[in-house]
């Protein structure tokens, strides 16, 4: 729920460009935190 925790994967995705990982993040959130997508 903190947005830190969001920004830290965002930059590691855009930073790799592991798209599979945007899922695997979503899911593990899975609390409606999608807004990095």
């Amino acid at each position: 729920m903190e947005p830190h925790l969001i920004e830290l994967p965002r930059k590691v995705l855009i930073g790799k460009g592991v798209i599979k990982r945007v899922s695997d993040i979503c899911k593990d959130l899975n609390t409606g935190r999608k807004t990095f997508i």
